[in-house]
């Protein structure tokens, strides 16, 4: 019900994460405008937070750089190149999946995707999610995927279930594209700002993901 002409007429700056996916996915998609993935006036401000969005929002740095903490080998990217580009797309997982099978999933041919997780949940539902992603989406269409923190995302203890690693690497190694986590997004406290939109650079083995356009103008 969103009125899509009158927003492209007055545009603002939409900034937030988590359930803001699916509008941030979605104004892109009818208007072309770029809102921010990132942290809202409640969240905890870490320093690599404010810094991310004083480049992303105010100064329009460019190139802007975020590095993960978990790199995957060079076979992962099979024969496409280790580091390629696209326009980022993207948000948590629980609404990517929600909005598959409606006029707004977010496009994956060509762009690089980030994906983020609610805290906690079960490893069941999350790998669910992402099967549901890549059959509704082709996830392998995509120039890369941009992992981010998964906050209390392990199985319990003595659960007889794959660990959230493991998760990860069955249902994304094999789809021959780049694949990096964990970037600074997400729920937890580090929680950088990913303009949707932007052209972007995911480089597995360098294990860094390069916004390469400004998100403000």
């Amino acid at each position: 019900n969103l009125d899509y002409d009158l927003i492209r007429s007055k545009p603002k700056l939409l900034i937030g994460y988590s359930d803001l996916t699916a509008p941030l996915n979605a104004i892109y998609q009818r208007t072309g405008l770029i809102g921010i993935h990132g942290p809202v006036a409640s969240s905890t401000f870490t320093e690599l937070a404010r810094e991310s969005f004083d480049d992303v929002a105010v100064s329009a740095t460019i190139p802007c750089s975020y590095t993960c903490e978990a790199r995957t080998p060079r076979s992962v990217a099979k024969n496409k190149r280790a580091a390629l580009t696209g326009k980022l797309a993207g948000g948590n997982l629980t609404l990517l999946a929600a909005m598959c099978g409606t006029p707004f999933p977010a496009r994956r041919e060509g762009q690089t995707v980030a994906v983020g997780r609610r805290r906690r949940g079960h490893l069941t539902a999350f790998d669910r999610m992402l099967v549901q992603l890549d059959q509704a989406c082709d996830l392998s269409s995509a120039a890369g995927i941009a992992l981010g923190e998964f906050v209390d995302c392990e199985a319990a203890p003595g659960d007889n279930s794959l660990t959230l690693a493991e998760t990860l690497a069955n249902r994304l190694f094999g789809l021959g594209i780049p694949v990096a986590g964990q970037f600074p997004f997400g729920h937890g406290d580090r929680n950088v700002s990913l303009p949707i939109g932007v052209v972007a650079t995911l480089d597995a083995d360098e294990g860094s993901l390069t916004l390469i356009e400004a998100a403000v103008r």
